[in-house]
């Protein structure tokens, strides 16, 4: 069930889970029962990221059909923010049950059986650490970005339309990228 409900949220066919021992039984396998720990895990990870996903699109699908000054009133940008945020620290989390940052034998061989479970390969999406590392290392970002000149307009929280405004430079605070 745990298998299933993972596979259809990783965007796995359920029909690609192996639920088999890989053939080579030299290395560290996970035992069938505590598989549904790590299944469980990652459940909870994609299922988090699919529902923020889908208060995005919602939002997204709003701003299409409001003006700029009713968007302003009914978007909450800051809540906006924290939802695509979300999706990213969620696939973060995702990814390390494939790619593990620490290079322990065992988490290795973890990592390799989930990948080999849910067919997953270095061609996902998953496989890139360049967005969660900007998100996990914001402090640092942080730290360089500030020690710059900032002048101008700055827009700390801001969903929307670049705005034009041609007194003033508008600098839009993203450390993260």
């Amino acid at each position: 069930m745990f298998a299933c409900r993972l596979c259809s949220a990783l965007g796995v066919s359920s029909g690609h889970y192996n639920l088999r021992q890989p053939l080579s039984t030299d290395k560290f396998t996970i035992w069938p029962p505590y598989e549904a720990f790590y299944l469980q895990g990652m459940l909870f990870n994609s299922s988090s990221a699919l529902e923020s996903i889908e208060r995005v699109t919602d939002a997204i699908e709003a701003i299409d059909e409001l003006a700029e000054d009713e968007i302003r009133s009914i978007i909450d940008r800051a809540t906006l923010l924290d939802e695509l945020q979300n999706i990213v620290l969620q696939a973060g989390a995702l990814s390390r049950y494939f790619w593990p940052t620490r290079k322990k034998a065992h988490h290795i061989a973890r990592a390799e059986h989930l990948r080999w479970a849910l067919s997953i390969n270095e061609s996902s999406p998953l496989y890139s650490r360049d967005l969660r590392n900007s998100l996990e290392h914001f402090d640092e970002r942080l730290d360089d970005y500030l020690r710059n000149d900032i002048v101008g307009i700055l827009l700390p929280e801001y969903v929307g339309m670049r705005p034009v405004d041609e007194q003033f430079p508008i600098t839009f605070f993203a450390p993260t990228i």
